[in-house]
Parts: structure tokens; sequence; C-alpha cells
């Protein structure tokens, strides 16, 4: 792939270790040889960086940066990555890179799902199945009338 061909949104997936390891390998024997690329990366390295640190006062996960670029360098030692990737591809996942983030974010994404529906059917089931109210029964309406009538008759005090 040509220097110039790589989207911010790739770049953005490499940064996050999120890129397959074919494709990893491919751009860091691109940002060898281009420093306005090896720029953009590290601009975004930068970036998640300080947003990293703005988290660390939050319950929020973001992955170890040195853990990522170590991955990178694992996967451009090895003939671009195709040996790290190929069995992750076998059991049909994206890559070493982002394969146990994809499989929480699609666990995560499956249990947000099933929650909504269980929710929308227990809705459903409430607004279906409670009982209808009851009409008064003729001897609840006489005591009633009754009770009225004894109270307009009542002298004024």
């Amino acid at each position: 792939m040509k220097a110039a061909a790589y989207t911010h949104e790739t770049l953005n997936a490499f940064v996050d270790g999120e890129l397959p390891g074919h494709e990893a390998a491919a751009l860091l024997r691109d940002l060898a040889g281009n420093s306005a690329l090896a720029g953009q990366v590290s601009e975004l390295t930068r970036l998640k960086t300080a947003v990293q640190g703005a988290c660390d006062d939050l319950p929020c996960a973001v992955p170890d940066l040195d853990a990522i670029f170590t991955r990178h360098e694992r996967m451009r030692g090895s003939a671009g990555g195709q040996e790290d990737a190929a069995p992750a591809q076998a059991a049909g996942r994206a890559g070493p890179a982002g394969s146990a983030w994809n499989w929480l974010r699609h666990r995560i994404r499956l249990g947000l799902a099933s929650g909504a529906m269980l929710a929308a059917l227990a809705l459903v089931a409430i607004l279906v199945l409670r009982p209808a109210p009851s009409a008064p029964t003729d001897a609840f309406v006489a005591r009633a009338v009754a009770s009225h009538q004894r109270w307009l008759t009542q002298p004024a005090q």
C-alpha cells in the first residue's frame, strides 16, 4: 500500500492496535521511509496518550501503547505478520492485533441488544397481561348513592 493511500481510519486502527498483522507490517515498512506518515502516526499517538491521561481518574480501560507497539514490532519481524494472522483468520477473527477487543465489543453489543429486547418484551407483557380495571359492583354503587343522599339531607352547620 502506498503511503498516501492510508486513510485516517487505518492510521487510527494501527495506533489502537486493531490493524490486522499483514497490514500493520506493511504500514511499519512505509513508516520507515516516509517522515510525513511517521509524523501523522506520532500525532495520533500523542492524541491517544492525551486522551488516555484524561481518563486516568475515570473507570475507563485504555490499552497500553507500549504493549501495542511491542506487538507491532513482533509482527514486523515475522515476514509481514502473516504467520501471526493466519490462526486468527482461520478462527474467523480479524487478526491478532484486534481480535480480543473485537470479541469484547461484539459481546457487549450482544448483551445490550439482548437486554433491550428483554426490557421491551417485559413492557409488552405488563401492558398486555395486566388485569383490566374492575367495574364497580351494584352493591358498591348503591352504598355510594345512599351515602351521598344522606350527605345532601344533612342540615348545614
